[in-house]
């Protein structure tokens, strides 16, 4: 890779870092409001710019063929779903306008020697959704990013049933607002303004989630 090239994809990777911590200070900022109704229509046009914002430079890396075979494949917008499905990993459930931080936990979890599966929500429709129910029946548990969009988020009501069903330790985290009402009687670990779990909620997850 030339040193202009190489330059190119550092800018490029930090922009889509300063995006995506723009897009957290939104979204936190829209979490202080109970209703959502309530937040300011400026709130709302500026996360979604910097959804977009976050789309076009993902779209932008995604494209180009000098990416280090060691760049985390979660940042490239496209990607199909963790495949193949193994057995034992953490499901992540999380709403649309969550991704930055899901993908943040996830990193984490990695590191910390979790298997981990989580989905883009690029693709939708019933081949889709067989994918999460495969992905759910294989977990170990499953992790729930609580914040209001994922309050009104079917695929995470869809989610959260089918672990439900299933028989799935929950582990939810408060990111933002009020806990799910799914899952009111589930103990949450406070994750608020953007920090990762504590020591104390990995330990919890290790009894019910083999390390890799």
């Amino acid at each position: 890779m030339s040193s202009a090239s190489k330059k190119d994809l550092s800018s490029l990777q930090r922009q889509l870092a300063e995006a995506r911590e723009n897009l957290r200070l939104i979204q936190e900022r829209k979490g202080e409001f109970v209703m959502s109704t309530d937040v300011p229509l400026q709130f709302v046009k500026e996360e979604r710019r910097w959804l977009d914002r976050i789309a076009e430079l993902e779209q932008r890396l995604a494209a180009r063929s000098d990416v280090p075979e060691d760049q985390p494949r979660d940042d490239r917008k496209g990607r199909k779903p963790d495949a193949p499905i193994t057995t034992g990993h953490v499901f992540i459930s999380y709403a649309r306008e969550d991704q930055a931080y899901a993908r943040e936990l996830a990193a984490d979890l990695r590191s910390r020697g979790f298997g981990v599966w989580m989905d883009d929500r690029i693709d939708f429709g019933d081949r889709w959704w067989q994918t999460i129910v495969q992905a759910v029946g294989a977990s170990a548990a499953i992790i729930v990013v609580m914040t209001p969009a994922a309050e009104v988020s079917e695929w995470v009501e869809k989610e959260i049933l089918l672990a439900r069903r299933e028989k799935k330790p929950t582990f939810p985290l408060l990111l933002r607002g009020q806990g799910l009402a799914l899952l009111i009687t589930v103990q949450y670990a406070d994750v608020t303004h953007g920090r990762m779990p504590p020591d104390s909620f990995y330990e919890r997850l290790a009894r019910v989630a083999p390390l890799r």
